[in-house]
């Protein structure tokens, strides 16, 4: 998944469940603990209530759709903050996966358990670009490897080509996100000098 089009959910998902209460940003999102999610939640299911959205003139059919986003917003924060999963999928094969259990890229492989980075800093000590995409939250755990193993048979290609094959970054986001690789190696270079 492109990660722009992740960060985009993630924000989406933040003001449908938080509304205009609380401004979305990456230390917010850090901050807020999956006990704060349930509890808005809660508080948005009881205004879509069937019982409430008569009273309040909405039809049964708007009222389920603002549930199922609702519900669908409340799923992808609260698997950010514990790591469970609840999302599925379909990949190119046809085969459906929940996120965190999506089968290895190695066709030989037995399914495998597939995480994003959840701490809030970058390691202190230089960085791979494989890594540097991880730990910024960019790329799972399972693409890391996948990328890896990708480089490792084709000699002559670079890691960031995977990711634009499997329109995973865009050319745009691979330029940027190298730039940023680069500042941070150098400012521990610097650290350590």
């Amino acid at each position: 998944m492109n990660s722009l089009v992740y960060r985009n959910d993630v924000k989406k998902a933040f003001r449908i469940l938080f509304g205009q209460q609380i401004t979305y940003s990456e230390a917010v999102l850090n901050y807020i603990q999956p006990s704060g999610i349930k509890s808005a939640f809660r508080e948005q299911v009881k205004m879509i209530h069937p019982d409430q959205a008569v009273k309040e003139g909405i039809s049964e059919d708007e009222a389920s759709i603002k549930f199922q986003e609702l519900y669908d917003a409340y799923r992808l924060l609260l698997e950010i903050k514990t790591g469970k999963t609840f999302r599925t999928g379909v990949d190119q094969t046809g085969t459906v996966y929940s996120h965190h259990t999506r089968p290895s890229p190695s066709p030989a492989s037995a399914p495998v358990k597939d995480f994003y980075y959840c701490g809030t800093q970058l390691p202190n000590h230089k960085l791979r670009f494989g890594e540097f995409l991880f730990y910024s939250k960019a790329i799972s755990w399972c693409t890391l490897i996948a990328a890896i193993v990708y480089k490792k048979k084709a000699d002559d290609q670079k890691m960031g080509q995977y990711f634009i094959e499997q329109n995973i970054l865009t050319e745009r986001d691979l330029f940027r996100y190298l730039a940023l690789q680069s500042a941070h190696n150098k400012q521990i270079e610097k650290k350590n000098t």
